[in-house]
């Protein structure tokens, strides 16, 4: 009985101390793009029984040091977000870095039937140039939505126009 609460409190101890000690890339900070990437949108009408609808958005992310993340997704607005980081399962086996959670508020484009939405944003290692992924995550669900690609950019420039 006493290994097991040492062992239990050693792994709290090791859980929070690991918790500390990812830290947000500096890579990661800064203002992102993505060109307009088709999406699809996942709504259910009634229970298992699903809808989908596509169409196609462009991306904008600004992503500072505190973790915070605002912008949009197509039309739909960054109401809230926070970013955690891949701290318990290695990178090099799950291909996750980060996760950027975001509650959007708005249609994504004229014919998306959710005027809120909870997604996720995983990244992998590569954030310049690499594929990420938006799924909606509301509830259970862990439905991916899309695949853009993000470029980041300096203020006044847009990565949408560059080559």
């Amino acid at each position: 009985m006493k290994l097991r609460k040492f062992l239990f409190a050693v792994l709290i101890i090791l859980g929070l101390t690991a918790c500390g000690t990812r830290k947000l890339s500096p890579a990661l900070v800064g203002n992102w793009q993505a060109p307009t990437s088709p999406i699809t949108v996942r709504e259910e009408s009634s229970f298992m029984k699903f809808q989908f609808t596509r169409d196609s958005a462009d991306f904008e992310l600004r992503i500072d040091s505190n973790f915070q993340v605002e912008g949009s997704i197509g039309n739909a607005k960054i109401r809230a977000s926070s970013i955690h980081c891949n701290w318990l399962l290695p990178t090099d086996q799950t291909g996750i870095s980060y996760i950027i959670k975001l509650d959007l508020e708005g249609a994504i484009f004229e014919k998306d039937p959710l005027a809120y939405k909870e997604v996720e944003l995983w990244l992998g290692t590569d954030f310049d140039g690499g594929e990420w992924e938006l799924r909606y995550t509301e509830g259970m669900a862990q439905f991916p939505m899309a695949f853009p690609i993000f470029r980041k950019y300096k203020d006044g420039d847009s990565a949408l126009s560059s080559p």
